[in-house]
């Protein structure tokens, strides 16, 4: 029998299945909410395989963060954030990941 061991995709990969988490439906204050929703962090838990490739998509999206804020939880949290600003916001760490695969 033949061992297939998991394909190690790139993070333009973990980053789309992320955005796609949270397309699928979002939450705040909690990694996922019982319902199937995630916060940021709790898609980038469910998309990645491991904690190297959770810390390397973490750096992405803390390069392209908006000011003021400090980090992903604070920025998904945020009483202004909506479901559209963190997908938006995958889609620019999309964009960013794009760019240094070239």
């Amino acid at each position: 029998m033949k061992h297939e061991w998991p394909i190690e995709h790139d993070n333009v990969y973990y980053l789309q299945k992320a955005r796609d988490t949270i397309a699928n439906g979002w939450c705040k204050y909690r990694a996922e909410d019982g319902q199937g929703n995630h916060c940021a962090l709790g898609a980038i838990a469910v998309a990645t395989p491991s904690k190297k490739k959770f810390d390397e998509l973490l750096k992405i999206l803390h390069s392209i963060m908006p000011r003021p804020f400090i980090s992903i939880a604070n920025f998904n949290d945020s009483p202004i954030t909506i479901q559209a600003d963190v997908i938006a916001l995958f889609e620019r760490a999309i964009a960013r990941a794009r760019e240094v695969q070239k």
